[in-house]
């Protein structure tokens, strides 16, 4: 199984897997790649299999910080319990996890002491975009 960013060529896939779960389908305009939002998609032997993505939030809401969130997934029925949505999962956090230790590296070298949990950096990326993952 491969975990990689979506593109927008990836839509008609993605709602497939949407149909097939009885979720409700996603835009072009949610999967396409943004500052805000990062969507993955899980692909086995050429199949996209699942889809999740996260959510940047500048601004704290009530008791929950800014910062990056976790959004929805989904996984095709013949696919579930076989470490897709696990997979997906795992990509998420490493992805907001190396977000937040840079932006902690980054107030470190400019003497800036906040905490540094929940805040995000828009327009950055800690991953290479091209380089696929594999699990």
């Amino acid at each position: 199984m491969q975990i990689r960013e979506t593109t927008v060529d990836d839509l008609g896939h993605v709602n497939a897997v949407c149909d097939a779960s009885d979720r409700a389908r996603w835009t072009k305009e949610l999967i396409a790649p943004n500052n805000d939002r990062v969507v993955f998609v899980a692909v086995t032997a050429g199949e996209v299999v699942g889809a999740a993505k996260t959510h940047f939030h500048p601004d704290p809401e009530g008791r929950a910080p800014a910062g990056h969130y976790l959004g929805g997934v989904v996984v095709a029925p013949g696919f579930r319990l076989r470490g897709v949505g696990s997979a997906l999962t795992q990509a998420r956090m490493d992805l907001v996890s190396g977000f937040e230790r840079l932006l902690f590296r980054e107030r470190v070298q400019h003497g800036i002491h906040q905490n540094a949990q929940g805040a995000g950096l828009p327009g950055r990326r800690p991953i290479r975009r091209d380089s696929p993952r594999d699990s």
